[in-house]
């Protein structure tokens, strides 16, 4: 068992970091959007997980998630957490994410997990973390950032400045000369 901690333990369960600044869900948006999510993306911090998930490994997950909300360089919205290479779970781990989900309220943050197996989803439900209005699950990266991009745009004022309100100011925008 020793040998198991210190071998896994030593295994990066973080994969890479990316923010909504880099990456983007495949989701077509107008430019004043995409400029928007320029300006805003980096509220969206994403962590693509792997590997197993114990006490050693979850606890440093948890640590990091705690770094980045007490940096006041960043106003983080959304943690996004992707389990698409994390292959199981154990009950101290379910312990780290209901931690995280306390984060998420003294915070005022959203919770985002995808591709989470229905095993681990099981498992954590649980240990008592289920999902919740700070807490989503989706079932591909891709949904969580367009989730987290829109709640972002709804939330930004800057959204729909720009946008008519009339199909008719809407089709001359679309169509300036339509004679052509």
């Amino acid at each position: 068992t020793v040998l198991f901690v210190f071998k896994y333990a030593r295994i990066a369960t973080v994969r890479d970091t990316l923010n909504g600044k880099t990456y983007h869900s495949k989701v077509e948006r107008s430019l004043v959007q995409r400029a928007i999510l320029q300006k805003k993306g980096e509220g969206i911090h994403i962590f693509r997980l792997q590997g197993y998930l114990f006490f050693g490994t979850s606890n440093g997950v948890l640590g990091r998630v705690r770094e980045i909300l007490e940096d006041q360089s960043h106003r983080e919205r959304y943690i996004v957490l992707d389990f698409h290479r994390v292959h199981s779970l154990d009950s101290s781990a379910v312990s780290s994410f209901v931690r995280m989900r306390q984060l998420a309220d003294q915070y005022d943050i959203h919770l985002v997990l995808t591709q989470v197996s229905k095993p681990i989803r099981h498992q954590m439900e649980l240990g008592g973390f289920v999902g919740d209005q700070r807490v989503q699950f989706f079932p591909s990266l891709d949904f969580g950032m367009e989730w987290c991009e829109s709640m972002l745009l709804m939330h930004s004022e800057e959204s729909t400045e720009f946008f008519p309100a009339d199909i008719e100011s809407q089709l001359k925008r679309t169509f300036p000369d339509p004679q052509q």
